[in-house]
């Protein structure tokens, strides 16, 4: 679960090309958002390509940091001190994997000013009938990692986001809905400090 959770977050260089007209607003709409809050907690819903289903909790504080939990399993995704950390299965007691966190997508979600719409590689940026904003970015440089497609509600001129879809390329396509998201709520610097490993 964490392993298609860390493609979609993780091997998709998250940067969305300049548009004109509609598109370019619901960019503008997005970033806005992402610029108004600086803490944001949600359950979360996963659905796998077999039908299985898992649940966790999300807690981002911009800028900067950020901590997936499932509830299922022992696993963590942990963002802070510029590095992205990947405890996987029992993975909280052995040593995570780590990543640069400028070099993934949550960068340009967890960055300070957030501008999606002066970026590069976007699939596409729409609107659909039910008020949903679409956002389905790739890297060129990496087409085999797949595509990652972000979720927006856009009620009131307000969009926020209530979830994603990844799609690699083996076709395993995985689904995250937010479910009652809640911003602005306090969270403790320690939510984001990995937890000690033993090195023996």
């Amino acid at each position: 679960m964490l392993r298609t959770l860390r493609s979609a977050m993780l091997a998709i260089p998250l940067s969305i090309a300049a548009t004109t007209g509609h598109a370019q607003a619901s960019l503008d709409d997005v970033s806005a958002w992402f610029n108004g809050w600086s803490t944001l907690t949600s359950l979360f819903r996963q659905t796998n390509n077999d039908g299985s289903t898992s649940t966790g909790m999300l807690y981002m504080k911009r800028p900067g940091r950020l901590r997936i939990d499932y509830d299922d399993q022992d696993s963590m995704l942990i963002v802070g001190g510029g590095s992205v950390a990947i405890f996987e299965g029992t993975g909280r007691r052995s040593q995570p994997q780590v990543y640069p966190l400028r070099q993934t997508p949550l960068w340009q979600i967890l960055r300070s000013d957030v501008d999606l719409g002066h970026t590069s590689a976007i699939r596409s940026a729409h609107r659909t009938k039910d008020g949903l904003i679409h956002v389905r970015v790739y890297d060129p440089k990496r087409p085999e990692a797949g595509d990652l497609e972000l979720q927006f509600a856009d009620r009131d001129d307000n969009a926020f986001l209530v979830g994603w879809i990844s799609y690699p390329q083996s076709g395993e396509v995985v689904k995250v809905r937010l479910t009652a998201p809640v911003i602005g709520r306090k969270l403790a610097a320690s939510l984001f400090s990995r937890p000690h490993v033993s090195t023996r």
